[in-house]
Order: structure tokens, then C-alpha cells, then sequence
């Protein structure tokens, strides 16, 4: 929704694509990222989903080619994502202990990367993919992880969570929502600096 002329706050419940209702959602997000110049983007209790959905989200976002990273067999891979952005957006992502796996992911590039600003609480972590199944000879399955989403060049991964740039508590029973006032809040500071 819009919340000013110059601000659009984006709720991401989940990086789960939905191929019928999303194509034209994310058609109507690209557009109206390229129509503010500042985004909010909400991903508390997002629970994850696909890496390669929340990487479309990460390309709508920026303006500059960023590199994400892997690990497969200890080994660190590296890939470049193209951003799509024609001009730079004031970027500020809300986190909270309900972010898990790919939204601990995205929390992280945006981190990693110098794209924005996460307020909020620490992620849950989760970076490793649910992996490949295997059965059991009494018949349960285990997923095993093959490859894990890394923060750095170095192979540290996001097991542990996301730490936020500024710590807000997310207070569930309360009327107002501190994380969001306090986004606009730095919103505002930023745009009185410029």
C-alpha cells in the first residue's frame, strides 16, 4: 500500500510462488517500485520458500548488479544477480524472530549487499535448503541438506540468524506497530539529511 506520495510499504508473507496469482502481482510490484523512491518492505513471520522468488525480489529492488553466495561440499560459489531498478530507492526491511530460511536469506543479502536498512529483531535463521529426500528403511524420510545460502565470501552462513541495523522489539499485542513507525521515522531522517 501506499503510505505517502514518495513511500510504498510491501508485506512478504512468503517466498512461495504461486504461479497464477503472482505473475501479475509481481508485474504490479515492479511498477510501483519504479513509481516511489521509498520502499518498505515487511517480511516478519515470513517463513521462507524459494531462493530464486526472493532473488526476482532482490533484482526489482536494486540498481547495480550484487553478488550472492553458496556453499555446496565446503566449497563457496558465487553468482551475480542483475538488478533491475532504473534509479536508487531508499530500501528499509522489517525482520523479526519469525523470519526463517529464505526470508533470513533475503534479510542477508540485503545486509551483506548495502541495499537497505533492516529494523526489527535478530531472523531465526535457517539458511540451509530442505535438501534432498531420503527413505529410510522403516520408511520415514529425512531431508539432507546439500547446500547452504551464505552471508559472505568467507562461508559464514545464516544458520544463526540475521542481526537487524536497529533494534526494535516486535510487540505483537500492541496497537501500534513500533517496527513500522520506526521506519518511517528513519525514512524521515534520511530524507531531512539529504
Amino acid at each position: 500500500k501506499e503510505l505517502d506520495k514518495d513511500t510504498i510499504y510491501l508485506e512478504i508473507s512468503t517466498f512461495m510462488r504461486y504461479f497464477e496469482v503472482d505473475d501479475k502481482n509481481f508485474s504490479d510490484y515492479a511498477e510501483w517500485i519504479t513509481a516511489h523512491k521509498n520502499i518498505i518492505i515487511d517480511i516478519r513471520n515470513n517463513g521462507g520458500g524459494m531462493m530464486n522468488f526472493a532473488d526476482e525480489y532482490l533484482a526489482e529492488i536494486v540498481n547495480r548488479d550484487i553478488i550472492l553466495y553458496s556453499k555446496m561440499n565446503n566449497k563457496v560459489l558465487e553468482r551475480m544477480l542483475t538488478g533491475r531498478c532504473k534509479d536508487e530507492k531508499n530500501i528499509i526491511v522489517l525482520i523479526n524472530k519469525g523470519c526463517y530460511s529464505c526470508s533470513t536469506y533475503f534479510s542477508g543479502n540485503i545486509k551483506l549487499n548495502k541495499i537497505g536498512t533492516l529494523i526489527g529483531e535478530k531472523t531465526a535463521g535457517g539458511g540451509y535448503n530442505l535438501g534432498k529426500p531420503f527413505v529410510l528403511p522403516d520408511y520415514n524420510v529425512v531431508n539432507i541438506p546439500f547446500y547452504a545460502h551464505v552471508t559472505d565470501s568467507m562461508g559464514n552462513d545464516f544458520e544463526d540468524g540475521v542481526e537487524p541495523d536497529i533494534v526494535v522489539e516486535d510487540k505483537i499485542d500492541s496497537e501500534k506497530d513500533a517496527v513500522l513507525e520506526k521506519a518511517m521515522e528513519v525514512l524521515n531522517n534520511f530524507v531531512v539529511q539529504n
